[in-house]
């Protein structure tokens, strides 16, 4: 697997708290407007956004990242619900453990953890338990799995069965690969962070009409085919100083009603994007709202 340029933790570029908790978007946002419970869900991997909408009661959830380590982290978070007791991954979670207690934590997952992604998986067992004690007092609002017992089972339950796969890969390659292979996925929610605003900053030089024209017009048309009616694309412009922040446009992301919505936090910037798929019947509403490009101020 080839990693991301980013991705190393070790490399200084990535703060721990940064890793292992949501930047700049607020999971209580996420869970309101797409209401997980029952669907199948495309979603970033990233810290472990998963577990927000298996927490929730997804029936399914696809993740996927372009980030080696991001992946890794993600395998371990899966094995570690498929192999440890709701005590143990809870006491993992919420307090510093042993340097034997982690090596036994490790042999558990171990077997679980594609090879290609053990040895980086493995490392984070002692960097997150030894070195993220500013999140424990926090920990369920970002690993929500562990809130409650039953909460834990159900969320084993779904993995168990299958209902949680992670794939290193890019969305839009992603989703033509749904695309051609089929096999009858409809997803329900696609949840993707801000994803086009990166693609567009890191690959696109902010170039609105050429991102537009070879990116974002396939993804609306892949989002509008593979969403059932009344499917959510969900998407966050963030408050990152002079990050982009364009949202999903009804001339590319077609049959959607969008909408902006704030932060329900009350500290954050961000901007909620929602567009909803809709139904054969539904008129599409009339919406100006959308601009071609906003900077923070």
């Amino acid at each position: 697997m080839v990693k991301h340029e980013f991705a190393d933790l070790n490399s200084g570029r990535i703060p721990a708290s940064r890793f292992f908790e949501p930047v700049l978007e607020s999971l209580e946002d996420i869970v309101a407007y797409t209401a997980p419970q029952g669907k199948r869900v495309l979603s970033v991997a990233a810290f472990g956004f998963p577990l927000a909408f298996l927490s929730e009661g997804a029936k399914e959830v696809l993740s996927f990242d372009v980030d080696y380590s991001k992946i890794a982290w993600n395998h371990f978070l899966r094995a570690s619900i498929l192999t440890l007791n709701y005590e143990e991954n809870s006491d993992f979670f919420r307090h510093e453990m042993s340097p034997s207690g982690l090596e036994r934590i490790k042999e558990k997952v171990r077997k679980l953890i594609p090879d290609e992604y053990s040895k980086e998986a493995l490392k984070y067992v002692f960097i997150f338990n030894l070195g993220c004690s500013h999140l424990k007092d926090r920990i369920t609002q970002f690993y929500p799995h562990i809130r409650d017992k039953t909460t834990y089972e159900r969320v084993k339950e779904t993995a168990n069965n299958g209902g949680w796969e992670i794939s290193q890969d890019e969305l839009l390659k992603l989703l033509e690969g749904v695309e051609i292979s089929q096999k009858g996925r409809q997803f329900d929610v696609m949840y993707v962070s801000s994803i086009r605003n990166w693609v567009l900053d890191a690959r696109y030089k902010n170039n609105v009409q050429w991102f537009e024209k070879d990116y974002d017009r396939k993804l609306g048309k892949l989002a509008s085919s593979l969403l059932n009616e009344g499917g959510v694309f969900y998407e966050t412009l963030i408050s990152e100083q002079g990050f982009p922040r364009v949202k999903i446009s009804p001339r590319l992301y077609r049959g959607f009603d969008i909408q902006e919505y704030p932060s329900q936090d009350v500290n954050s910037k961000s901007v909620i994007i929602v567009g909803k798929k809709l139904s054969v019947s539904e008129p599409a509403p009339y919406n100006n709202s959308c601009r071609a490009i906003e900077h923070n101020k």
